[in-house]
């Protein structure tokens, strides 16, 4: 029968670039980021210099030998199955939470090297430097995108705050409340990928009451008995989050990052660059918050470029004019990495995401990688540079924004727009910028 509920399907892929999944993932919950990080293992590999297999060839003897393949996976299996009951593993494994998993595989590799003749030796040294590699990976603590969510809720003002000094388990700090449906309303504002949420505001509880979260406790009315504000009833069941003071200073701080301003600054560059706007301007109030939410954006851990992006994403939805965000199609600028490469950084597009009416088109690429030097390059060779990608949408387009994070000179918007005017020369063409930058101490953030 199908199921009561509905449950989302993730594929996760070992490499985007192939588009193949490897595991369907089902959950109501959404994903764990931190727990999937603990369940994974980075294994590099290379290919020699010099040699190459093509990939026909290679295939085709799959295929031609297909049964045989086949045939060792089940007598490896076999000889598994076999053998479960020997002695054969160490007292300790370097992940104990996962032993069971370690344990079934370092039986598979015993059983794989007794079928293929190979020595005594053989599967505890290959074992040995495994654990080594395994031993030292370690999840990252600030990755889970909820949590990160949750407290830029709460840094922002957009959660209830029962008590400003508020105490749990002998430690002071603050005590907010909501609902798994309010707070399920408020998270489905941030576009985040669905993959990372759950799915409805059951999933959402089903969730909170199952994670450990770092930067504060979930709490309910058995911690906080005399507290009004979460106590239940029949048609509404509230619960709290604690932040303990420790965690105050750089999580609800509204100083942190810049103000939301409600409309765009006009006229930021000058020169034939045609209509440009801005958000904030660092060189004038507030330089060091400027800094802080770039290098956030840029540099910072996950949970500070999630916070970063919301907070780009909130301001751009308070200040671009409504029909900007009904009828014109955004083109982020570019990363300075090709899109398969380790530095890929696609925060612009996110940030657009996060706005969550906009038409994203990512039409314009780098040809190659973007380097520090080639911040001199001429107006020809910038727009040399860049790769326009064919585009139904931007071919009907009326109004076309170019979208950047910081700008000082505005090389990088003026050869995009040249490109974009001279493909659609019947769409006005616009600069929209997170930030301007005009004073010398600014231009080194300029379109890294």
């Amino acid at each position: 029968p199908e199921p009561s509920v509905a449950v989302r399907t993730s594929m996760v892929n070992c490499d985007p670039s192939l588009g193949r999944p490897i595991l369907a993932l089902n959950t109501i919950e959404g994903v764990r980021t931190r727990e999937l990080k603990r369940r994974c293992v980075q294994v590099h590999y290379a290919i020699p210099a010099g040699t190459h297999t093509p990939r026909a060839h290679v295939e085709r003897h799959i295929h031609s030998r297909r049964v045989l393949l086949l045939q060792g996976v089940l007598a490896v299996l076999g000889r598994y199955l076999q053998t479960r009951d020997r002695a054969i593993m160490p007292e300790t494994f370097p992940r104990k939470d996962f032993s069971e998993h370690l344990e079934a595989l370092a039986r598979i590799i015993y059983a794989y090297g007794e079928l293929a003749g190979k020595t005594v030796d053989w599967a505890p040294s290959l074992l040995s430097a495994w654990w080594l590699h395994i031993g030292n990976v370690e999840a990252e603590e600030d990755g889970d995108v909820l949590e990160a969510l949750i407290l830029t809720l709460m840094r922002q003002k957009r959660l209830l705050r029962l008590r400003t000094e508020a105490t749990h388990e002998g430690q002071s700090g603050t005590l907010f409340a909501t609902t798994a449906s309010d707070l399920f309303m408020l998270l489905l504002q941030f576009k985040i990928p669905p993959a990372s949420l759950p799915l409805s505001p059951a999933g959402l509880s089903a969730r909170l009451h199952s994670t450990r979260f770092l930067g504060f406790r979930m709490v309910g009315p058995r911690d906080f008995p005399q507290e009004v504000g979460l106590r239940r009833s029949a048609n509404r069941r509230p619960f709290g989050f604690f932040l303990p003071d420790d965690g105050k200073d750089s999580v609800c701080n509204m100083d942190r990052y810049p103000a939301i301003p409600e409309e765009l600054q006009r006229n930021v560059l000058s020169g034939p660059s045609g209509q440009t706007f801005g958000l904030w301007s660092y060189d004038a109030e507030h330089p060091a918050q400027g800094k802080i939410l770039i290098r956030d954006l840029k540099y910072g851990t996950p949970q500070q470029r999630a916070e970063a992006v919301l907070h780009c994403s909130d301001a751009l939805r308070s200040a671009l004019p409504n029909d900007w965000m009904r009828d014109a199609v955004f083109v982020p600028i570019p990363p300075s990495q090709p899109e398969h490469s380790a530095g890929y950084d696609n925060r612009l597009e996110q940030v657009l995401s996060g706005v969550g009416t906009l038409t994203i088109e990512p039409a314009l690429r780098v040809r190659q990688a973007f380097t520090a030097l080639d911040k001199k390059a001429s107006l020809t060779s910038r727009i040399g540079m860049l790769e326009l990608c064919p585009s139904d949408v931007l071919r009907g387009a009326k109004l076309i924004i170019i979208f950047d994070d910081v700008v000082a000179m505005g090389r990088h918007y003026v050869a995009a727009r040249h490109v974009l005017t001279q493909s659609y020369p019947e769409a006005t063409v616009l600069g929209v910028f997170l930030s301007v930058a005009k004073s010398k101490t600014q231009k080194g953030l300029d379109n890294e």
